[in-house]
């Protein structure tokens, strides 16, 4: 089993590196509690990302990235990703760009020839990030 992270203060700051947050899958967990005031039950859905260092909270997730992000000082990479899937023709990239960006950034896509986008995104968008 997994440990749960629910927030940033559980993560200790040398452990927020890129390495670390590489997630292998997307996770959800749903849980129900007992509303006494108004007699009925409520459900609550966890939507995580499961990572080397344990399933995260996805908006804890998603600040780490951003602190990585920082600390890299790869914020021309970042938003060069963005801008590549903001103006992808396929609408199930341009829907949820910042998402895809930070999975593409996480897990270093960029990087990689084989992925389908790696020869229109080095031309149009991550030649302005290496000059």
């Amino acid at each position: 089993m997994y440990k749960l992270i629910d927030s940033i203060d559980e993560i200790p700051k040398a452990e927020i590196t890129k390495e670390n947050l590489k997630f292998t899958l997307r996770t959800g967990r749903s849980k129900t509690k007992k509303d006494v005031f108004r007699k009925r039950n409520i459900t609550e859905y966890r939507d995580g990302m499961l990572t080397p260092i344990g399933d995260i909270k996805y908006n804890v997730w998603k600040s780490a990235v951003y602190l990585v992000i920082k600390q890299q000082q790869e914020q021309r990479l970042f938003n060069a990703l963005i801008e590549y899937y903001k103006n992808s023709p396929s609408p199930a990239f341009s829907k949820d760009y910042e998402a895809r960006a930070l999975t593409a950034y996480i897990s270093e896509l960029y990087n990689n020839s084989e992925w389908v986008g790696y020869e229109e995104f080095h031309l149009k968008y991550y030649s302005e990030v290496i000059i």
